[in-house]
């Protein structure tokens, strides 16, 4: 009954099975890409889910030529990058790299950036001093946890956290002017 109806029209239906139907064309494609770019089945789900109940809450409000797919990977897009964001804050970190982010269903121009911002990153570790450029790359590129950089360098875990800390608000600093760098920070 539903399936044949567009996407406008589906959103604009009062009833549950019309909005079932939408949510059925689009939640594997936006599942797959946002576990592409968080890593994390718990986290792709709770940010589906919070797009799809902000969509049903205002589905009378949203404006549409006729797809709502544009809608729908732009909120991806940007509820992602608030969840890296958040769970950076909380020392949480997300690291993508250009093999990660290439399978993310990008742009070529997104992907253009995002290898313009690597080169720009290589670029500014390259200028940070020799320890915590050494501290910061086993921390990002090895994946090594503070206590372990800290074991294998035959330093304190504390000179280990200063030492990112410094690194990440000097990248930070010089990378401002990027949108996308704390995905690569």
């Amino acid at each position: 009954m539903f399936s044949n109806l567009s996407d406008k029209e589906l959103l604009r239906h009062k009833d549950e099975r019309a909005f079932k139907v939408l949510y059925n064309r689009y939640w594997s494609l936006l599942y797959k890409k946002a576990l592409a770019r968080l890593g994390n089945e718990e986290d792709t789900k709770d940010i589906l889910q919070e797009i799809f109940i902000s969509i049903w809450n205002n589905r009378f409000h949203i404006v549409l030529e006729d797809s709502i797919a544009a809608y729908i990977f732009t909120a991806l897009k940007y509820s992602s990058i608030k969840k890296v964001e958040r769970d950076y804050k909380k020392g949480i970190m997300h690291p993508l790299n250009i093999e990660a982010i290439e399978h993310v269903f990008l742009t070529d121009g997104e992907k253009i950036h995002f290898k313009e911002l690597e080169k720009i990153i290589d670029r500014e570790v390259a200028l940070l001093p020799e320890k915590m450029k050494q501290i910061y790359l086993l921390s990002r590129q090895n994946q090594l946890k503070n206590k372990e950089i800290a074991v294998k360098l035959q330093i304190s875990e504390q000179t280990v956290k200063n030492s990112l800390s410094i690194a990440i608000k000097k990248l930070r600093s010089k990378l401002s002017d990027y949108q996308f760098s704390i995905f690569l920070i």
